[in-house]
């Protein structure tokens, strides 16, 4: 069997059985506590504390929905930093679902896609941007 084919069948085969074993919550449990969320970030403490120098229980909706838009982003090419509207765009791509399945309202999605990113400051090791006018914080 070709590798793409045995990956992708693992895959659905794990898919299968998570589904029929594990609860909603166990998933979203588990995705919290070990997902990536690129940069080598695994979970989602070290992942807000990364990215908005906080801990997970105290981000806003529009933080928790970026980092949402990262679980499972196994590059580290990405930065949010220096990517500010990539950020929010992948950001809004999470908050229009939560919209159309009612889970937050039409003012709670135009509050968190206007808001800003707030991200802490980025970490020691944070390599310049081409731009350094676009350095957020």
């Amino acid at each position: 069997l070709k590798s793409w084919f045995r990956g992708g069948l693992a895959g659905f085969s794990t898919l299968i059985l998570i589904t029929h074993w594990w609860t909603r919550d166990d998933f979203l449990r588990t995705a919290a506590e070990r997902g990536e969320f690129g940069a080598g970030l695994r979970g989602i403490e070290a992942a807000s504390r990364h990215y908005f120098g906080r801990p997970a229980a105290e981000l806003t909706l529009s933080q928790a929905a970026m980092l949402a838009a990262f679980i499972g982003d196994r590059t580290t090419a990405f930065d949010p930093w220096c990517e500010a509207a990539a950020a929010a765009e992948m950001r809004g791509r999470v908050l229009q679902p939560m919209q159309a399945d009612r889970s937050i309202d039409e003012a709670g999605l135009s509050a968190a896609n206007l808001s800003e990113l707030n991200l802490g400051p980025p970490p020691a090791d944070h390599k310049p941007c081409r731009d350094s006018s676009i350095l957020s914080g």
